[in-house]
């Protein structure tokens, strides 16, 4: 992936050290990336800027990992979310899934691992935003045939 692509990368973790060494490493291949120290300053970014994905992490204090990826998705449906975290459970990665996350990825993780997922995620959000632009389009000509051929035209 490079910055042609246009991929844009919210990461929101309250672990400085870890998210300032993840958006270094994120902008050395490319990607445009914003970092944020808490769940509701994340989630503000997300409603207020064009992200491709999020990058957050499952524990932080004053809105959990879940509570965040159930309002981006209901704030951004396309927004791709993977979620991180250093205290992995059966039960919150069912549940992260359920809610609509990409992926699960616990911490420490594999860099290859990342870039697999960030390139995967991102190539779905492609895929659901070319998606939405041929559903309007879709719709656009529909529209033009039910005036074009309707029973007052005949």
């Amino acid at each position: 992936m490079s910055e042609s692509t246009g991929i844009r990368i919210l990461v929101v973790d309250d672990d400085e050290g870890f998210r300032e060494s993840l958006i270094a490493r994120l902008k050395r291949k490319g990607h445009d990336v914003t970092g944020s120290p808490s769940a509701n300053e994340g989630l503000n970014l997300a409603r207020v800027e064009s992200f491709s994905l999020a990058l957050i992490d499952i524990r932080m204090p004053e809105m959990d990992g879940l509570s965040l990826l159930r309002a981006m998705k209901a704030a951004v449906p396309m927004m791709e979310v993977v979620i991180l975290t250093g205290f992995a459970t059966v039960e919150t990665a069912i549940e992260a899934m359920k809610l609509g996350a990409y992926d699960y990825l616990t911490k420490p993780f594999e860099p290859a691992k990342l870039d697999v997922v960030l390139e995967k995620a991102f190539e779905k959000w492609q895929l659901s935003r070319h998606a939405q632009m041929l559903e309007g389009e879709v719709l656009r000509l529909s529209r033009e045939l039910k005036e074009r051929y309707s029973f007052q035209n005949m």
